[in-house]
């Protein structure tokens, strides 16, 4: 009996496809398994593991570049630079965005997404995607400060997936006063809509979700 999961199995573990493990492979983020008599990469616990390790580093925002050298350090280098990799914000975040290309996230879930819904599934349309998404970026966020979040007059809808880190956007509807016990209160008039199973960039694809949320917000708003 072979002992290991397949590929595919692995993937699924993490959430990942499995072009992105293989992707991982090619970076050699984790070691390619031994095929079994059958011709199968098997994965142990120790792949699944490291696969893990992995995918939770690149989903705190840790470049694939980097994240081999982070898995080898001491724990407060660990600490240091996972830190420092989770707190990127402002313009430097959309420096990131405006600087993106294919060759950046092949292998990733915002590719097979893309590739699996656009109705030009290929990397030259996607480039311009990537082109467009980082014009509308340019000049990078503007940062607020928390009395300037909080005096803004109309209703506010924070939108957020939850395949990417929460923290920001809960901190946002407190400010906004939407984080109140509405069966006593009411239901506030800033709200947070967090979308299953998406991030900042594949989820879009989901438009029939996001749209009957938002509009039903923009109803209520104007009710």
């Amino acid at each position: 009996m072979s002992s290991g999961v397949t590929i595919g199995q692995a993937a699924a573990f993490v959430g990942v496809t499995v072009k992105t493990v293989q992707h991982y492979h090619k970076l050699g983020l984790i070691a390619e398994p031994e095929r079994d008599l059958s011709g199968y990469r098997r994965y142990s616990a120790d792949d699944l593991l490291r696969l893990v390790h992995v995918r939770t580093l690149a989903g705190a925002g840790v470049p694939l570049a980097e994240i081999a050298q982070l898995l080898a350090a001491d724990g407060e280098e660990f600490a240091a630079k996972l830190g420092a990799a989770s707190s990127m914000r402002g313009a430097e975040n959309a420096e990131a965005v405006g600087a993106m290309t294919v060759d950046m996230i092949a292998g990733t879930p915002m590719e097979a997404a893309y590739l699996a819904k656009s109705p030009h599934p290929d990397l030259q349309h996607l480039q311009v995607l990537l082109d467009k998404l980082g014009a509308t970026y340019e000049g990078g966020f503007p940062d607020r400060t928390d009395a300037e979040i909080r005096a803004i007059a109309a209703p506010t809808l924070i939108t957020v997936g939850d395949v990417v880190s929460l923290e920001h956007a809960v901190e946002f509807l407190r400010l906004r006063g939407g984080d109140v016990n509405g069966d006593f209160v009411g239901v506030p008039a800033s709200q947070l809509a967090v979308f299953p199973g998406t991030t900042h960039f594949f989820g879009l694809a989901r438009t029939d979700l996001v749209r009957d949320v938002v509009v039903g917000f923009l109803d209520d708003a104007s009710a």
